[in-house]
């Protein structure tokens, strides 16, 4: 019985490798992630993901630039809390403790780290 050789399949782990190198180089530059996600074809969350699995970000991240003064405060508050209590505050907690108007402008804060 002759059989043909096995045609050679994509192999899906180089091009993962592939994808995360132009997020990589992209990021590097500072490219917006509506771009980075047209040139991928990947949707700007699967991006987002992606490089927050990866550990991968901006330079200006990298560099530690200051906190405006709310997230700061924000910040403080959660580390003496977290110091005092042993455990994190609760978004109420944050707000009552930072005079804040709502669980959102938390919310909003603590992602801005």
């Amino acid at each position: 019985m002759n059989r043909e050789p096995a045609k050679a399949t994509t192999d899906h782990g180089s091009a993962d490798n592939d994808v995360l190198e132009v997020i990589a180089g992209l990021l590097e530059q500072n490219r917006p992630v509506a771009e980075i996600s047209r040139r991928t074809g990947l949707s700007d969350s699967r991006v987002r993901r992606i490089a927050s699995d990866h550990g991968l970000v901006r330079p200006y991240d990298r560099a530690g630039a200051p906190l405006r003064p709310r997230p700061a405060s924000v910040l403080a508050f959660v580390r003496h809390y977290t110091a005092r209590h042993s455990c994190p505050p609760t978004l109420r907690e944050i707000v009552a403790g930072c005079g804040l108007n709502s669980t959102s402008v938390a919310l909003y804060n603590l992602r801005s780290w």
